[in-house]
Formats: C-alpha cells, structure tokens, sequence
C-alpha cells in the first residue's frame, strides 16, 4: 500500500499547488507578481534581443527591411531644423539632436541624468526635452526626480531634484514654463500644475489637481471619473493606484483666444491618459471648464490650434494602429489627421506637431 501513499502525497501536493496558484493570482502575491513582472521582458528579449520595457517597443512588419533608409524630397522640405531626442541603448542615456533640412546632424547634446543630476542614481531617459532661443536645453526625467537646463555647450546652468517633474514642458508667454510635478513617482494621485522660471527653475506657481481642482466644488470628481468623496492615495507609484496617469499640460496663447470663445487666454489644457481624458482648466478658477473622454485612446499631447481645433496624438495602446486626430471642443466630431494608408503605431509617450506649412 506503499503506492497509494506517495500518490495520495503527490495529489496532496498538486492540490496545494493548484489551489494556492489559484489564491496568490487572486491576491497578486509571490510568486504571480515575480512571474507578472517578468513577463514583458521575457517577451522583449524573445522578439527584439533586447531587455526592454513594456510598450516601448513595436513588432516589425516582415515587409520592412532591418536596414537604414533615408526619404528626401527637397521642395517638401521646410526651411529650419528638426529638433529631436533619443534615447541611446543599452544605456537609456537621452541625447539631444538638431537636424538641418538634408537630415545631417547639425549639434548634439548629451542629457545624461547621472551626470547632470544625481551621480548616486543609475541612468534614466529624460521624458520631455526642450530647445531653448538661446541654444540652451530644458530636460525633465519621469523615473526619477530632477529638471535640468544645459547650455548650448551641454554644461548644466541649473538642476533640481525635489521632486518627480515630469512629462510635458510648456513655455509660457512671459518666461514660464509648465508642467506636472508630484512626490513619490510621476503616476501618484496627488499631482500638481507647476509654472517655473525659465532662468532658474524655482517654481512661479502652483495648482493643486486634488485641493483645487478635484475638491473645489461638489462637482469636481465627476470629471475625473471618481465618486464623490474617493479616498486618494497620495505619493503612490505605478500600477493600480495610477488613477490620471497626467501627461500634458500647456497653456492656451493669447493669439489663439479669439478662435477658442469658451476659454480664456492662459487656461490649461491637460490630458490624463488612464481616463483617456482631456480637458481645459481655468487659470484663475481653477474649475473644469471642458472635458471630452474620446474618441482616442491612451492619449498623449493636445496641441491648441489657430483654427480653434484641438490635435491629439491617440496611442490606441493594443490596438497596434495610432492616430492623430483633429476635433473642435463641443462638437462631437474627430477627423484623423493621417491617412488611413499610412499606418504607425507608438505604444507608450510620443508628441507631434503641426508646422506652420501644413506638415506633420
């Protein structure tokens, strides 16, 4: 009867397995969450040879050969530079370049957190870089706290690191410039709209999204997706409790107040990608004075437009087919920008811009 013993041991076993699988799936404990975090990155190293992070990359269409390839249509071209950043594997250092028109590299600079910032912290992307009048560079980083503005040498004129600045930067009229700040990582539920100075960081001006904004009136959850009186979790990371998940943030120019009569020069168009959210905040109210909930998706980057239109850069993450679309607030009507023939896809981050010639 020995037999029946070691299978009953070994159906015991199996039992615990299955049954406690069953129980740290639901609860999210060791070792699903060990597996769970390694997961992307397995499926990274297996399609790309690489360790890289969740939807910073995208399947290649076997169509597209592994080769470099340049398009050059002169008359096409605009007169000026292509500013742009990249972030330079395997050490995720972001460098800044300016392009001239014939696609050569015209200067570079080198925006290495662990440099400029904190040299205790391991290297990190910048999230949002931005080219200065005078050659200067502005450069926030969302995984770790810091802004930093270089010269047109790479030398750092100031940096701070108090807390997480972090997605979009947006100059203001009148040497300001905005954009998200929070403490415990970029994704915490108590976020703040920030104007700082241009010439050395300190911070002009501050609107609370939670005191201010959400908690103003009695109304003010219901924009925002949250019943009323939610109980918010501050300095939290990513994950569950990344509830807004703010990416942009930029202030309506005074030369395009005329074509948007709802707002007033200076209100503050924000967008709020876990909601797939994007709205207008009154400068000096503070209350929600517009908000549309689609049709994008995962969105990163409203852009005022002189025509009194919005222009969005929808990710559509798991749908590997992003879009562009153009909408006059009010009016629930979206028109995609880029022709359906012309298919791309940007899982995570991402901006565009339309040039004064009509290009994108």
């Amino acid at each position: 009867m020995r037999w029946v013993s070691v299978f009953s041991g070994v159906a015991l076993l199996m039992a615990m397995a299955f049954f406690g699988g069953i129980w740290t799936g639901y609860k999210g404990t060791w070792p699903i969450s060990a597996l769970l975090e390694i997961k992307p990155y397995v499926r990274s190293l297996r399609q790309t040879g690489m360790l890289l992070r969740e939807l910073s990359y995208h399947w290649r269409r076997p169509a597209i050969p592994d080769e470099s390839y340049k398009a050059y249509i002169p008359e096409l071209v605009p007169e000026g530079y292509l500013f742009v950043a990249k972030v330079a594997l395997p050490e995720h250092m972001t460098v800044a370049q300016l392009i001239g028109s014939t696609g050569e590299v015209v200067h570079e600079w080198n925006l290495s957190y662990t440099e400029l910032i904190d040299p205790s912290h391991s290297e990190v992307p910048a999230h949002d870089v931005m080219l200065m009048p005078d050659g200067s560079v502005i450069a926030n980083f969302d995984d770790a706290q810091g802004l930093v503005r270089v010269s047109a040498c790479g030398e750092p004129l100031w940096s701070r690191r108090d807390a997480f600045l972090h997605h979009s930067l947006a100059r203001d009229e009148a040497g300001g410039i905005w954009t998200w700040e929070s403490q415990g990582s970029a994704a915490a539920q108590n976020q703040k709209l920030i104007r700082f100075d241009e010439k050395t960081g300190d911070t002009l001006e501050s609107i609370d999204l939670l005191d201010d904004v959400i908690r103003s009136e009695l109304s003010g959850f219901t924009p925002f997706a949250l019943p009323e009186g939610y109980s918010f979790k501050e300095n939290t990371g990513y994950g569950n409790d990344d509830i807004f998940h703010p990416n942009d943030l930029e202030p309506l120019p005074s030369a395009m107040a005329a074509a948007f009569p709802a707002f007033d020069a200076g209100d503050l168009l924000i967008s709020m990608r876990s909601i797939h959210m994007i709205a207008v905040i009154g400068r000096q109210d503070h209350l929600v004075k517009w908000a549309a909930y689609g049709p994008w998706r995962d969105q990163h980057d409203p852009d005022f437009q002189p025509d009194g239109s919005i222009t969005v850069f929808s990710n559509n993450v798991g749908r590997r087919r992003s879009e562009v679309l153009r909408f006059v607030p009010g009016i629930f009507e979206s028109i995609s920008v880029v022709p359906a023939e012309l298919p791309f896809f940007s899982g995570t981050q991402s901006k565009h811009q339309i040039t004064a010639d009509g290009n994108l």
